[in-house]
């Protein structure tokens, strides 16, 4: 199990656990997306077993971002921070998060799927 999480995190091929499975991270500030490799550069696995196998990841990603803003405005709510100014900093967090989210779902999705 942990050898599963922590590839997971570190973003690794779900067969062999050492290729990388970005090229690279993307940047939300930049607005460039992520860019996934198309095979492990170890094993050969091919990551996208056939067109659209992860449009399923997208449910993955909308519940990592609503698990995401959950917390932010439960901890927003818990300062004491005007909820217009919260739902700006949820907007801000969405963006902010999108890369990250879609890499994450990408991952947990070939994982378990």
């Amino acid at each position: 199990m942990e050898t599963l999480l922590k590839s997971i995190v570190k973003e690794k091929c779900p067969k062999c656990g050492h290729g990388n499975v970005f090229l690279s991270k993307g940047n939300a500030f930049l607005f460039e997306t992520p860019k996934m490799n198309i095979s492990c550069s170890d094993c050969s696995f091919k990551f996208e077993k056939e067109p659209g196998y992860f449009i399923g990841a997208m449910y993955v990603s909308y519940g990592l971002g609503l698990l995401e803003m959950v917390i932010a405005w439960l901890l927003a709510m818990s300062l004491g921070i005007d909820m217009e100014y919260a739902i700006y900093g949820l907007m801000i967090l969405i963006i902010l998060m999108s890369a990250f989210n879609y890499r994450k779902a990408r991952i947990i999705w070939m994982y378990f799927v």
